[in-house]
């Protein structure tokens, strides 16, 4: 079983390291959403059901978690895309903004495609879309572990 991407937060915020050389903090800005979307629990299906969600309440349920998953990540992107600015200000030839735009655009093209595979390959099995919900939000949790790191 995977780790939830909050299990391993700090009890305060951190700074983004970009090129090892630059610490950029980033405050309750990101930190205090990134907390919210961690009050859920690893497994986004036994959080619905502890709610009592029903088979048809549980997409409407793990619609919700997604968009605070990924309201989540868009703040650490937002954070990392300031860093990377005044990486590219001081040294040019880096090129971190265009390097994380294309990191952000192909990582989703990669979770998207990753969950349709798995949606496709659940074809006539029993609820396709609570697992296609479920791999979009385990997606989501590991790409914020990976800007945690």
């Amino acid at each position: 079983m995977m780790n939830h991407p909050c299990s391993a937060l700090p009890k305060k915020p951190v700074g983004l390291r970009g090129a090892g050389l630059l610490l950029l903090s980033v405050g309750f800005a990101v930190w205090g959403p990134l907390a919210m979307a961690c009050d859920t629990p690893e497994d986004p299906v036994s959080h619905c059901a502890a709610k009592g969600a029903t088979i048809g309440e549980a997409v409407p349920c793990l619609k919700s978690t997604l968009a605070a998953d990924e309201a989540a990540l868009s703040r650490l992107v937002q954070a990392a895309q300031t860093q990377a600015k005044q990486v590219d200000a001081r040294w040019p030839k880096v090129k971190a903004a265009p390097s994380l735009a294309l990191s952000t655009q192909r990582w989703r093209q990669y979770r998207d495609a990753e969950c349709q595979r798995r949606q496709a390959f659940r074809a006539g099995g029993n609820h396709p879309d609570i697992a296609h919900y479920s791999c979009l939000i385990e997606k989501t949790r590991q790409r914020i572990r990976d800007y945690q790191e």
